[in-house]
């Protein structure tokens, strides 16, 4: 996919991500609540959960049947869609773990805004932490790029990979901490 494709259409991209996972979730949850919550079958927790998780369509798979070349406007859209309706969908997920009270009990009184205001949190704290080790990341492989032929280079690419993967093992860690806190 062509970069300057991608970063032209970025707010067409983030709106059809954003706003379509949140309506899908909506719907999905909605219907899930109606359906099965209001039986008895299903808590809140579990409907948001299951809107969350649902919400994350596979619009990746239609790549394989769009021509780049001859549309380039459509590939990008759809790439980026999947990338970022995914994200949004892991981080819908965790907001509405994050916001029960234990295992197998429903979502806190203040239901579908605690929930909102955790994406949000999240959203913005994952999005930092993405664009400083992103920026670390390019500085680091600029960096290599010019130790070619070094001796530091291996010593260059095995910081890179650790730079890289010890703040996201981290990050999951602490998530899942407070996911199970009671």
């Amino acid at each position: 996919m062509k970069k300057k494709n991608f970063f032209r259409n970025a707010g067409t991209i983030l709106g059809l991500g954003l706003l379509g996972t949140f309506v899908s979730f909506a719907i999905i949850g909605g219907l899930t609540y109606l359906v099965f919550g209001l039986a008895g079958t299903l808590t809140k927790t579990d409907c948001m959960a299951i809107g969350a998780m649902m919400s994350a369509t596979d619009s990746v798979s239609v790549l394989q049947i769009i021509d780049q070349g001859r549309e380039p406007l459509l590939h990008s859209l759809v790439f980026g869609e999947g990338v970022i309706n995914d994200a949004v969908s892991i981080v819908l997920l965790r907001a509405v773990q994050a916001n029960t009270h234990g295992e197998g009990e429903d979502v806190r009184n203040d239901g579908v805004f605690s929930v909102l205001g955790s994406f949000v949190g999240m959203f913005v704290a994952s999005t930092f932490v993405g664009l400083f080790f992103g920026l670390l990341s390019a500085y680091m492989m600029n960096r290599k790029a010019r130790l070619a032929g070094h001796r530091a280079e291996s010593f260059v690419s095995a910081v890179h990979a650790s730079v890289i993967h010890a703040p996201q093992q981290s990050v999951a860690l602490l998530a899942q901490r407070r996911v199970a806190r009671p």
